[in-house]
């Protein structure tokens, strides 16, 4: 005769079995995971620059903001986010941050539209991200429990 699973056995053992996987992962598994959503995420800003705000102007000392996309990596313990590491996306130079943010926000002259707003709000954007980041989490606990069948 089969044994059966009450609720709170079967949430225990189901809790039991993700801290087993996940406390095995450290910063790097991490930032693989996190990497995976920024990546999507800077894709489609970089998208989204080029589609609404790809001027003709060749600036060559600072290129255009579209071009100029990139991920940076918080560590922990430093910048806004000092409990725990972090992956931000936007533009590498301090010159495309502040006109895309006029742009954006718009100022006493400029009406602003927005796009960077309107793309972190999208629900097909953020759905993308988390199963870019789904991806990376399965591929991690995967190969977490593949070294512990190894032991």
């Amino acid at each position: 005769m089969s044994r059966q699973l009450d609720l709170s056995d079967g949430l225990k053992q189901w809790l039991d079995s993700v801290e087993k996987s996940t406390a095995k992962m450290n910063s790097a598994d991490r930032y693989q995971i996190e990497d995976a959503g920024a990546e999507v995420f800077m894709q489609h800003l970089r998208e989204v620059t080029n589609a609404k705000h790809r001027s003709s102007h060749n600036d060559g000392k600072y290129g255009h903001a579209a071009d100029n996309i990139s991920m940076a990596h918080d560590k922990a313990g430093s910048g806004y986010f000092a409990d725990s590491d972090h992956v931000r996306v936007g533009w590498k130079k301090r010159y495309h941050a502040m006109n895309m943010m006029r742009v954006n926000d718009g100022t006493k002259s400029i009406v602003g539209d927005h796009f960077v707003t309107n793309l972190r709000e999208d629900r097909a954007v953020q759905s993308e991200m988390l199963d870019a980041e789904k991806r990376e989490f399965n591929k991690i606990i995967n190969k977490n429990q593949s070294d512990e069948g190894d032991d």
